[in-house]
């Protein structure tokens, strides 16, 4: 984490997440990478307990709209979604084993601290979202697979 950043986890409040594929490649424009990267979101929300509001998947990063979990720390589901996914599309025959890796290590984290901040993240990445996933992978960025713990 860069000197001087301070995170604000386990404060109860919702978290804006962005994170980028590795060397901001457009690793999301194939479909086969996003339909991992959904199941391996499915499987975290699951295991964390994790609220799922909203995503966009872009060509080359990730916005995702989360609750805390209720075990485990953000930090921890995201490293488990980050590394799992890379996992996932490694052991995929069609793939080389020497593929450099999927995400860059760090995230944006922003804490969501009202209503009124979490209606504005909302519709603006609604909007994004309808320009950037038409015809792009499985699901339109409203809302993601299970939004409930």
């Amino acid at each position: 984490m860069p000197q001087g950043l301070k995170r604000f986890q386990q404060s109860g409040q919702s978290h804006f997440i962005t994170f980028s594929c590795y060397h901001r490649r457009p690793e999301l424009t194939n479909p086969e990478v996003c339909r991992g990267f959904f199941e391996t979101l499915e499987t975290a929300r699951k295991c964390f307990a994790i609220r799922i509001y909203g995503y966009v998947l872009m060509p080359e990063h990730v916005h995702l709209l989360l609750s805390e979990p209720a075990s485990g720390t953000l930090a921890e589901a995201l490293h488990f979604v980050k590394l799992s996914s890379a996992k996932q599309l490694r052991s995929d025959a069609s793939h080389d084993d020497k593929a450099p890796a999927l995400w860059q290590t760090r995230y944006y984290d922003r804490n969501i601290r009202d209503s009124q901040e979490f209606a504005e993240w909302t519709a603006k990445n609604r909007e994004i979202s309808q320009i950037e996933n038409k015809s792009r992978c499985e699901g339109n960025g409203t809302g993601a697979p299970g939004s409930r713990p």
